[in-house]
């Protein structure tokens, strides 16, 4: 009875499918003006959540009061806004140093070994270095958010809060390994050596790239990105997943170099670069022959051209595997959250034209009524996608 009383609803709104054409002109037309009016529309979010003082607020709103009661004028200049452009701007420069310390450090470390002033990347990590160092301080200083949303302003309570939480990484983190690497060796002459894996202290960096980056996607900077490009949260998920399989392929690959010529210089035995490619090959070939092998063993295919020889690689492929295998299983079950995100509303209106065949049928509803709504909620899908209006707007 209800489906026959909004039998004059559904007849109403199907004469919007007879004007789509008309509809998307228009819409073409004043794309710049509902533009505006999306901007406008996020504006107003983000003031809402000013007013609440919640996640998403500008810290020059919610705390400046704040800060000129609670602290003095020294501590107002030395605190530190988690939402401020120069903490946004200093996260940046921390991820660069840790996407060199990810790809060029643990390269030149499996491949070179230790090296000293005379070689660029030396310079470089001192440098990297001292980023970690400065960003010990300005932990010190820098606001933190608590779970109702809040930000902490109270520079005691924050250094407090970094002590226990983020301190001792960071500061394993900021050590400079490789000078401490050369220093046990105590030899000029020996280059390659196992201190050399010393310097994978730099990715303990990496645990905070997570927080860092949730820091950096509130900024301004990355909303107009969003916002201009209309992105989904979930491909940025994506990109992190292709990212981090990148970043665990390189890392096996310059590991499994790296026991072999291990083995060629303390042991003098053979090993997969003698046997399965010519030892001739420049550096670059030989990488690429170890890529070739993380990649099918994290992906776990397994073609089996190249093998290792050695007990100790043959220990370290297994540990490579057992990982592989882990990281594997995780990448497609967080690929396959992602697509059903992105997918959802398509999932919601296949099982919505599903249900109503099936209703149909089961109450005998007339074909064209039955054409009618079904071209009613094809229409939707095509215009309307959105399915969690009543959700935003409430």
């Amino acid at each position: 009875t209800t489906f026959v009383m909004e039998k004059s609803n559904v007849k109403g709104s199907m004469e919007q499918s007879d004007v789509s054409v008309e509809y998307s002109g228009y819409f073409r037309k004043n794309s710049v003006r509902l533009k505006d009016e999306y901007k406008d529309l996020h504006n107003m979010i983000r003031e809402n959540a000013r007013a609440r003082g919640g996640f998403g607020a500008d810290v020059e709103f919610i705390s400046s009061q704040q800060l000129k009661t609670q602290h003095s004028n020294c501590e107002q200049l030395l605190y530190i806004s988690p939402l401020s452009r120069i903490r946004h701007i200093w996260d940046a420069l921390l991820m660069l140093c840790m996407g060199y310390v990810a790809l060029v450090t643990v390269f030149l470390a499996c491949t070179l070994g230790t090296y000293g002033a005379d070689h660029w990347s030396f310079w470089v990590e001192l440098f990297i270095s001292l980023i970690f160092i400065l960003d010990i301080g300005a932990n010190c200083f820098t606001g933190y958010f608590h779970s109702d949303g809040s930000i902490e302003l109270e520079i005691k309570e924050i250094s407090k809060h970094y002590m226990k939480t983020w301190f001792v990484t960071d500061f394993i983190a900021c050590l400079p390994w490789n000078g401490i690497a050369r220093a046990i060796i105590d030899n000029p002459q020996v280059i390659f050596s196992y201190w050399s894996l010393l310097r994978f202290f730099f990715l303990l960096k990496l645990l905070k790239w997570p927080p860092i980056w949730q820091e950096i996607r509130i900024s301004k900077l990355i909303t107009l990105i969003e916002l201009e490009l209309r992105w989904k949260h979930s491909y940025f998920k994506l990109i992190l997943l292709l990212v981090q399989t990148a970043f665990l392929s390189h890392w096996i690959a310059c590991l499994f170099y790296f026991f072999a010529r291990a083995q060629q210089v303390f042991n003098a035995n053979l090993t997969w670069i003698d046997l399965t490619i010519l030892p001739t090959l420049n550096l670059t070939e030989k990488y690429i022959a170890a890529l070739y092998f993380s990649v099918y063993t994290v992906t776990t295919i397994g073609y089996g051209d190249i093998v290792p020889i050695t007990n100790p690689e043959r220990i370290y492929t297994c540990v490579a595997m057992i990982i592989g295998a882990s990281a594997f299983a995780t990448i497609v079950a967080a690929v396959s959250g992602v697509l059903s995100e992105i997918t959802m509303n398509d999932v919601y209106y296949r099982t919505l034209l599903d249900s109503l065949s099936l209703y149909a049928g089961m109450h005998n509803i007339p074909k064209d009524l039955h054409f009618r709504i079904r071209r009613f909620f094809t229409h939707r899908r095509v215009y309307h996608p959105f399915i969690f209006e009543a959700e935003l707007l409430g």
